[in-house]
């Protein structure tokens, strides 16, 4: 069993989550196993469907985290 599923909106988060992660000693803590996926519809599908996506890891992983884009107003 895994120690967490991460659902991201796109390539970016997936590979800044994977940096982050690959670092356990820089943040202190265990290494801990993960599986990342992208959703193919960005943040709308991260928002609207990410739990049907994540329901087939429920037996596999321990706990789930979906991430989203924030888009920042200009001001």
């Amino acid at each position: 069993m895994k120690d967490l599923v991460i659902l991201v909106a796109d390539k970016n988060m997936e590979y800044s989550v994977k940096g982050i992660l690959s670092r356990p000693q820089a943040l202190s803590i265990r290494k801990i196993t993960f599986d990342i996926f992208v959703h193919p519809h960005n943040d709308p599908g991260c928002f609207n469907d990410g739990h049907n996506f994540l329901r087939t890891s429920l037996t596999q992983c321990s706990h789930a985290l979906i991430l989203f884009d924030r888009a920042m107003p200009l001001s």
